[in-house]
């Protein structure tokens, strides 16, 4: 693991459920991220703008809505340099773009089913880079969906821009 990383399950004291409804993975994300400084710059119904603690800082956009998704088992994700309010509109500089990757495929797996069962997930967290993986199929376990959002240690002391979102 990372240097100074932590590493958060469901299972973690104070741990919030992540299932396939709206909203819940702003609430795993709500209780996760402040624990190594990211901040949580602007909120919406099911909708967020984190902010790293460290590194260049560039946003992540979380919109765990349907309206947005298409489905409540999924969530939008996106990074950006700047944002004004916790919708995809007030995105500055976002990436992916919506002409790259539509709404709709630049998400992170929640569950596969539309349900409140409770999915399993793993978290490691530093003050500038956030792993996310979510067991997506509870009854076997054997299906897990991978987000990874933050700044890359980069050999070029010059490189400002080495921030990853991997849907």
């Amino acid at each position: 693991m990372p240097v100074g990383a932590i590493y958060l399950t469901e299972t973690s004291s104070g741990a919030p459920a992540l299932s396939g409804t709206n909203g819940t993975l702003c609430t795993v994300l709500d209780w996760a991220l402040p624990k190594k400084g990211w901040a949580i710059e602007y909120t919406a119904t099911n909708n967020r703008i984190y902010r790293p603690g460290a590194g260049n800082r560039n946003r992540m956009f979380v919109s765990h809505d349907s309206a947005v998704s298409g489905s409540p088992q999924l969530a939008t994700v996106r990074g950006c340099e700047n944002a004004s309010a916790a919708n995809a509109s007030s995105l500055v500089n976002q990436f992916p773009t919506t002409t790259q990757v539509a709404n709709n495929a630049s998400t992170v797996l929640i569950s596969n089913a539309a349900n409140t069962l409770a999915r399993p997930y793993r978290i490691i967290l530093t003050d500038r880079f956030l792993i996310l993986a979510v067991s997506t199929q509870i009854s076997t376990n054997a299906a897990w969906d991978l987000f990874l959002f933050g700044d890359l240690y980069g050999a070029e002391v010059y490189d400002s821009w080495a921030t990853i979102c991997h849907i």
